[in-house]
């Protein structure tokens, strides 16, 4: 089967902000020691993350024909990404995010534009069987493709594709069944500690409890991992849950950690083959070297120096 991986998702630039000595408050100006424009989208930064650590990458998607448009594709083939499936509509504008970053956290203000625009029949199927695995992301941001994200992940599996999914949050907190059918197609998925909590079982449910529960939902014996930030990670299969300690570093920006998180564990796992817990430790050594960069895809490492990362904290290659 082909190593190659696809990922369906969304494209916008992030505006970082940093260096903030608190949140915006009405009425109040704050000045910030540093603002950029860098690639931005989860799905972006994990196809640039991968492509980084020595994937081959291909990318569907929209931008509008504006300047961020052109932005966010050239930063893409920058890492040789297969960008002929990504379209470029006039009649739509890129999407934007701000984003409010902090030493252990952000916060982010999204411009959907052409997040919103690209459907499912825009997406081309006949392409699907040049690759072994199909990563989608951000399906609550994704108005116009959310419908057809379950159905996208079961003609993948069909063609004989692995799958994963960080569906990210959901801005009206309600998990519908349309992520809950996307789970009957997922062979990996990916969540944060909010969004496990809300998923399995609501903000007073231990985040371990939470993650074995969603496991039990995923079809196939699929697999469910948590980001936890300062807390490390956890991953899920069946009834057997594994937590990994985050490593001691500076933290400069969390902006796509969980981004490179995810790249880590699809490139080891399904790229390279390692086992699932090997692969859980190079996510997360993957995580703790984004933290200590700004941008989430500014400098993104090879295999090899996040192999040479973990040795030099004690965990083998």
């Amino acid at each position: 089967m082909s190593k190659r991986v696809l990922v369906i998702g969304e494209l916008n630039v992030d505006l970082i902000v940093s260096g903030l000595a608190s949140l915006p408050e009405l009425g109040r100006e704050l000045v910030c020691t540093d603002i950029s424009r860098a690639l931005g989208s989860s799905s972006a930064i994990f196809s640039r993350a991968l492509a980084g650590l020595g994937a081959q990458v291909g990318f569907m998607g929209m931008v509008g024909d504006d300047e961020n448009g052109r932005f966010m594709v050239d930063q893409l083939r920058e890492m040789k990404i297969d960008t002929s499936d990504v379209i470029v509509d006039p009649r739509t504008q890129t999407g934007i995010t701000i984003s409010l970053t902090y030493p252990s956290e952000k916060a982010q203000i999204t411009y959907p534009g052409s997040i919103a625009a690209y459907r499912p029949e825009d997406v081309n199927l006949g392409a699907f069987n040049r690759y072994g695995h199909l990563h989608m992301a951000s399906m609550y941001l994704q108005a116009g493709l959310r419908p057809g994200v379950p159905g996208l992940l079961r003609r993948a599996q069909e063609l004989g594709l692995s799958t994963s999914l960080d569906p990210g949050w959901d801005p009206a907190n309600r998990w519908g069944q349309d992520l809950f059918d996307a789970l009957e197609a997922v062979d990996v998925l990916f969540l944060n500690e909010h969004e496990t909590r809300a998923i399995g079982g609501g903000s007073s449910t231990p985040v371990g409890q939470s993650l074995l529960e969603i496991a039990a939902r995923l079809g196939r014996g699929g697999l469910a991992l948590c980001k936890l930030g300062a807390g490390g990670a956890m991953m899920a299969t069946g009834s057997e849950l594994v937590q990994v300690e985050a490593h001691p570093v500076a933290v400069v920006d969390t902006t796509g950690a969980g981004d490179s998180f995810d790249a880590g564990f699809v490139f080891s796992h399904v790229v390279q083959g390692r086992s699932e817990v090997e692969a859980l430790h190079f996510a997360n050594a993957c995580g703790a070297i984004a933290v200590t960069r700004v941008g989430g895809a500014s400098s993104v490492p090879r295999a090899a120096e996040v192999d040479k990362f973990l040795a030099a904290h004690g965990v083998g290659s």
